[in-house]
């Protein structure tokens, strides 16, 4: 049998040495991937908040037996009424969720919105739109209308395209499966890709650089380089110049210079299309736009582990003072600065930026 996509998930699901799926299917296949792996089922589940109790596949609907001829677990989540009390009127499996979403960020593989166990699930947790650390759903479909199915629900959609099926969508989630289990081998291949400079990569691959600038492990990663980026990658840390206006060659006969086409990530809201009377108007730089310099998530998180600490020693835990760090070591540790012939548009002096 292909397991493939179950191997993928496995890859996706693992954090600092615990892999850690909870899956609505009754089949044995996650543990065929790795007989090593813990499997538990209801009414014995986990305990979300313990690390040493909670890892491996949990089947939260129940699960086969080695023979797949009779039920493994008490509770076999069927008919509707087996719904009813798992989500409802008992709700032991929507307070197991619930759980999860206070520590986790969930993502829902395999389901559409109108699935009933999805409709039982969301109508235990009554989750809206403004929920904080809400889930996230893959959905095919045209983008508006996947986020639509979900957002009602207190769901964040992820579209995708599957004109032609959903390969895709595993050509994607292998992707990403690489990155989570490639280590040195994927930062290496990032830096080594990035070389160039950001004109010459495609969005997404900007993309994955501007990843490695907004964590720890891609920072130290920089800084021990032994060839250091170039400074305009600077230009692509801050959105201010991604979106900054473009530029008119000096000539005037090409057409005028774009930052974004230049700078921009594959998670940028594109710009307003330019107004053919107005090319150079300001653009607004959209709060959803990423900003490599500004506390992320996951500064966030490091910072409010290490409070009490930081208090006492007066220090600041965070990725971007080593990113600053790194970026000096990496782009100026040699001597002298480095330079590109990146227009950025004209108001800002940015290390590697030079205007017409």
């Amino acid at each position: 049998m292909k397991l493939d996509a179950h191997r993928v998930l496995l890859d996706l699901a693992a954090a600092r040495g615990i892999t850690r799926v909870v899956t609505t299917n009754f089949d044995l296949l996650f543990e065929a991937c790795d007989p090593a792996l813990h499997s538990s089922g209801p009414p014995s589940l986990p305990d979300p908040y313990s690390d040493r109790d909670f890892r491996g596949v949990v089947h939260l609907h129940g699960r086969v037996d080695a023979t797949y001829r009779h039920a493994h677990d008490d509770e076999f989540v069927i008919s509707s009424a087996d719904f009813g009390r798992a989500y409802l009127s008992v709700g032991w499996a929507t307070h197991f969720i619930q759980q999860l979403l206070s520590r986790f960020q969930v993502l829902f593989i395999g389901y559409t919105a109108d699935d009933p166990p999805m409709q039982y699930l969301l109508e235990g947790l009554n989750l809206r739109a403004g929920t904080r650390n809400r889930p996230y759903a893959f959905q095919s479909g045209e983008q508006s209308t996947a986020i639509a199915l979900w957002e009602h629900r207190g769901v964040k959609a992820i579209p995708f395209d599957n004109s032609d099926g959903f390969s895709p969508l595993w050509d994607t989630l292998g992707a990403w499966a690489e990155r989570a289990r490639g280590g040195r081998t994927w930062f290496e291949t990032v830096l080594t890709r990035a070389a160039p400079g950001p004109e010459h990569l495609a969005p997404h691959e900007r993309g994955q650089v501007a990843h490695m600038l907004s964590i720890g492990e891609g920072v130290g990663r920089l800084a021990a380089t032994p060839e250091p980026l170039g400074a305009e990658w600077l230009l692509v840390a801050d959105p201010a110049q991604r979106y900054a206006t473009p530029v008119r060659p000096p000539s005037g006969e090409s057409p005028p210079f774009d930052p974004f086409d230049a700078l921009g990530l594959d998670s940028d809201p594109p710009p307003d299309p330019a107004d053919p009377e107005d090319v150079f108007h300001h653009r607004e730089i959209p709060a959803e736009a990423t900003g490599v310099l500004q506390p992320n998530t996951f500064d966030h998180e490091y910072g409010a582990r290490t409070a009490p600490a930081r208090r006492c020693a007066g220090t600041r835990a965070s990725s971007m003072p080593n990113f600053r760090r790194a970026w000096r070591k990496s782009a100026y540790g040699s001597g002298g600065s480095r330079t590109s012939p990146l227009h950025c548009g004209g108001q800002h002096t940015s290390p590697g930026c030079t205007h017409p």
